[in-house]
C-alpha cells in the first residue's frame, strides 16, 4: 500500500466532507452520481483517477479508519451524501436559455461555409469522374464499371447531404 494512494484517498474523503457541509459547485454533481464516476474524478494537486478496486481495497485500511469508521460502506455513504447535497443546489436558469454568443455564431457560419465548399468539391469530383468514363477509350470494362459504381455511390451520398432544396431528408436530425 503506497502512502501516495492513502493520501489521495484522504484528499477524496476531505472533498466529500467539504461538499456535504457546504455544497457550492453544481458542476461536480456528475462526479458523484456513482462511485465509479467518483473514481474518475481528478483534481490537480489533490488526487488523480483511481480504480474502483484500489479505492475499495484501501478504504478498509487501518490508516483510514479514523476517517472511515466502516471502511468501504462509509465511503459509499459519503459519496451518496455528497451527491444528495449537490442535488439541493438550485440549477442556474441562465445556462439553459443563454443565446449563442457572436463568436459562436461566427464559428457556426464558418463551418457552414466550409461544409458548403466541401459539398461543391464533391459534386465537381463526381462530374470529373463521369467525364473521365465518357471520354476515355483506354479504360477497361472492369475499370469503367468500378468507376460507375463509385459515381452511383457518391451520388447517393450527395442525396443525403442535400437539405435546403427539398430533396432527400437527412438521415440524422437534431432533436
Amino acid at each position: 500500500m503506497t502512502t501516495n494512494t492513502i493520501n489521495e484517498i484522504k484528499n477524496r474523503i476531505h472533498l466529500l466532507e467539504r461538499i456535504i457541509n457546504n455544497p457550492n459547485d453544481e458542476q461536480l454533481i456528475r462526479n458523484f452520481e456513482t462511485i465509479r464516476n467518483f473514481c474518475e474524478l481528478e483534481i490537480p494537486g489533490a488526487f488523480t483517477k483511481i480504480s474502483l478496486n484500489t479505492l475499495k481495497k484501501h478504504s478498509d485500511s487501518k490508516s483510514l479508519s479514523p476517517l472511515l469508521s466502516s471502511g468501504w460502506e462509509t465511503l459509499k455513504a459519503l459519496v451518496r451524501a455528497a451527491h444528495d447535497a449537490l442535488q439541493t443546489l438550485p440549477i442556474a436558469a441562465t445556462t439553459a436559455t443563454k443565446p449563442p454568443t457572436e463568436a459562436l455564431q461566427t464559428r457556426v457560419e464558418i463551418y457552414m461555409l466550409h461544409a458548403n465548399s466541401c459539398y461543391f468539391a464533391y459534386v465537381e469530383f463526381i462530374k470529373n469522374l463521369e467525364s473521365l468514363i465518357n471520354s476515355s477509350n483506354t479504360l477497361s470494362e472492369f475499370d469503367r464499371q468500378r468507376i460507375e459504381r463509385l459515381i452511383t455511390k457518391g451520388k447517393s451520398h450527395l442525396a443525403h447531404l442535400r437539405t435546403s432544396d427539398g430533396g432527400v431528408k437527412p438521415l440524422l436530425t437534431v432533436v
